[in-house]
């Protein structure tokens, strides 16, 4: 079977596309670097002040502070990113009633992308008769593996022209 230079060139413009396609959804995540959510300090007590701390995001992106554990997820609050600037820094208070264990601080902004950090609460100092036992909850703990939806489109988008490109070589070949 011979090989024509038009079914080379055809091939190549094809992968040519595909890597574009890639490529535009890729190179948006890239272009901002790595986004980073540090808490301090990682260890804390129940009723405890936090700091947290969000690099390599973009002015003006809210985000929603939640504390993720043994316990209900908890909301902290609310941040946001100042004009001109590339994270937050912000202080809150741990609930007084926490329970001892790991934790994730979670910070999520509004269009769904979310990072965490982890902090691990300690329990506090109290009297042998105050304290409460509690079990473990049979719940299942729910994760957020959801895209966003510019991605998504972008990741269809390509499919869907990689094989309306297969297509038609097939046809003009046969």
């Amino acid at each position: 079977m011979k090989i024509s230079k038009a079914n080379v060139l055809r091939l190549l413009l094809s992968v040519a596309l595909l890597l574009a396609l890639l490529a535009m959804a890729v190179l948006p995540a890239l272009a901002h670097g790595a986004a980073t959510l540090t808490v301090s300090p990682t260890q804390a007590e129940p009723g405890a002040r936090i700091i947290l701390q969000g690099d390599g995001f973009e002015p003006g992106e809210v985000f929603t502070i939640r504390l993720e554990g043994l316990s209900d997820p908890v909301v902290l609050g609310e941040v946001s990113v100042d004009e001109g600037a590339e994270g937050f820094s912000a202080g809150f208070t741990l609930p007084a009633d926490l329970l001892a264990g790991p934790y994730q601080v979670t910070a999520t902004s509004q269009e769904g992308e979310s990072l965490s950090a982890e902090l691990s609460v300690v329990a506090a100092a109290v009297a042998p008769e105050a304290s409460e036992v509690r079990q473990p909850s049979a719940e299942p703990m729910e994760l957020d593996r959801s895209r966003p939806a510019l991605q998504t489109g972008l990741i269809v988008a390509a499919l869907l022209a990689s094989a309306a490109l297969g297509v038609v070589l097939i046809r003009r070949k046969a």
